[in-house]
């Protein structure tokens, strides 16, 4: 085929790409963030963002006289920027309290623990050989703190009742249910126990027609969360943005809430496009860690879904090294029937575990949509148990999409899913 004719395409895959081509008559729209790389150095960029806080005095103030004082910082299920930020966090510590006890939460939320591995990866040694790190548990380390307007039971790691100062660190992007990642987010499902997060991810609230990718106001989880932070003392937050390159274009600090707003604005700016509805959609999960299990996947799907025609194929590449990731996923998806019937067990409160949020998420796209997966870590017979379909390449799974919706199909690209947000959407009844 004529090369002059083709779309030369790159989709984040792992740590890598996959690189494919398209003919150029087949290819609708490429749906891709605007947001370049930022020239300044990343150190230059968190130390502005510290000096100039948020509604907020700056933290070296905020922590004088303090004796014990909480960081709390994401898992491995979002991007490492902790051996960049983290070191600067503790310097404006020791300015204002040298010396004050400093502990690190790992804001694992309902995840698996992190690996020696992965604490090597998120920590330099200095930082693990001269800091308290704990992982949180939501079903053992937790203590009752009260109970939210919302009539929800607040359990909370009992690390925060040990201190008067308590920090967030993390990163902002666009979220599929809770609008955006970061802010409150750290403390709910962040470090909160089970039973808060199962009623926060409730299949009600996930119904909710404002839970959604890059809606704040008027979403009930995100307000939910909100007010879990206040009443957990959360004081300040260190958020960072991500450029294409993975490199820190942008930091907010400061207020929990006020300095995530204008974070979510920021992002708002260069993520938010207009859909361009097709009968096949392609997308990733943004690569390394977000593509790390199938789990996660719901992600890029979901953004997918909101440009994809009724009845379209979506297609997401996606390395998924760590396999499926969590096991009751798969046995909710593998034990039902159909889509509507786990939508049917699960809106009438047969189920009510782990995991339930990102089933009814998938369940819901999967009553409308196929939906494929590129990997070379999965097998068919897996995928498949998950009622999705399974192909080893991106040349693979067009011709299945094909198959599926004739010759004449149009694509469109949605290169980086999570990290993108469908303005309106197409699908706003699913969501």
């Amino acid at each position: 085929m004529n090369s002059k004719k083709m779309q030369i395409l790159k989709l984040p895959y792992g740590q890598g790409f996959i690189e494919f081509g398209l003919p150029k008559d087949k290819v609708q729209a490429v749906l891709s963030p605007k947001l370049s790389r930022n020239r300044s150095p990343e150190r230059n960029i968190i130390m502005d963002a510290l000096k100039n806080p948020v509604n907020s005095p700056p933290l070296r103030e905020l922590v004088k006289g303090k004796k014990h004082i909480l960081i709390i910082t994401n898992d491995n299920t979002r991007p490492n920027t902790s051996r960049l930020t983290f070191p600067l966090l503790l310097e404006e510590i020791k300015l204002g309290n040298p010396i004050t006890k400093i502990t690190t939460l790992i804001a694992t939320g309902l995840h698996s623990k992190l690996t020696e591995e992965e604490m090597e990866e998120k920590f330099s040694s200095n930082i693990r050989n001269n800091i308290d790190i704990i992982t949180h548990d939501a079903y053992n380390e937790v203590v009752y703190l009260s109970k939210l307007s919302t009539g929800t039971e607040f359990w909370i790691n009992k690390a925060v009742l040990e201190s008067d100062l308590i920090i967030a660190e993390g990163n902002i992007e666009p979220h599929f249910f809770a609008g955006f990642t970061g802010g409150s987010k750290s403390i709910l499902p962040g470090i909160s126990g089970y039973k808060t997060v199962f009623s926060n991810h409730s299949a009600q609230m996930i119904d909710h027609p404002r839970s959604r990718n890059g809606i704040l106001e008027g979403n009930p989880i995100y307000t939910e969360m909100c007010e879990a932070a206040s009443k957990s003392g959360l004081s300040f937050i260190l958020n960072v943005v991500l450029g294409k390159d993975g490199k820190i274009v942008k930091a907010f600090s400061g207020d929990p809430t006020e300095a995530h707003k204008m974070g979510a604005e920021f992002i708002k700016d260069y993520t938010l496009l207009p859909p361009s509805p097709a009968e096949i959609v392609i997308t990733s999960n943004s690569g390394y860690p977000l593509d790390r299990n199938v789990y996660q996947l719901v992600r890029g799907i979901s953004v997918a879904a909101e440009t994809a025609k009724p009845g379209g194929v979506i297609i997401i590449v996606a390395e998924c090294r760590d396999g499926i990731g969590h096991s009751v996923f798969y046995k909710l998806l593998s034990d039902s029937s159909s889509p509507s019937e786990i939508l049917e067990r699960i809106r009438s409160k047969e189920i009510y575990c782990a995991d339930q949020w990102q089933v009814q998420i998938l369940a819901k796209i999967l009553e409308n949509h196929k939906v494929i997966v590129v990997s070379d870590r999965l097998d068919k017979d897996t995928v498949e148990a998950m009622q999705m379909l399974y192909a080893s390449s991106i040349e693979e799974a067009l011709d299945i999409a094909f198959r599926l919706k004739g010759k004449e199909s149009k694509i469109t690209i949605v290169p980086e899913g999570p990290k993108t947000i469908i303005q309106g959407g197409i699908n706003n009844e699913l969501y």
